[in-house]
């Protein structure tokens, strides 16, 4: 809970969290730990027609530039390609160079912009299995 408020500052309780998953399917929560700390996260669901939704993600500011971005990925795409997913689909705002650049590293076509309800510009993104 604690390193998702301090990466994307939404202020989401952890029951609203809970519900938000109670209705997905297929939820897939990966977590990095060094020392017993949870420094790492990458969450993703199912988001129909045999692709997949990495939806949110991210690394203590202590804990980046080691890997574990790169590591969780990794493991969220062999799950989903065991699955049998077809594609992964994922968002970031323009302004996420690393997060975009990760994902480019690793097989990601950008396919689309938006503009959210805040005037941010998004990225979206897909990588097909």
């Amino acid at each position: 809970m604690q390193l998702n408020e301090v990466t994307f500052g939404f202020n989401e309780t952890a029951e609203k969290l809970a519900h938000f998953f109670s209705t997905r399917s297929q939820v897939l929560i990966c977590l990095a730990f060094m020392n017993g700390e949870l420094v790492g996260y990458k969450v993703g669901m199912e988001d129909g027609d045999g692709h997949f939704e990495s939806w949110r993600g991210g690394v203590a500011d202590h804990a980046r530039r080691i890997g574990i971005a790169q590591g969780l990925m990794r493991l969220q795409h062999e799950w989903c390609a065991e699955q049998g997913f077809r594609s992964i689909r994922t968002s970031t705002t323009n302004n996420n160079a690393p997060m975009l650049i990760l994902n480019l590293r690793n097989g990601f076509e950008v396919v689309g912009t938006e503009i959210t309800r805040n005037q941010q510009l998004k990225v979206l993104q897909e990588k097909w299995l």
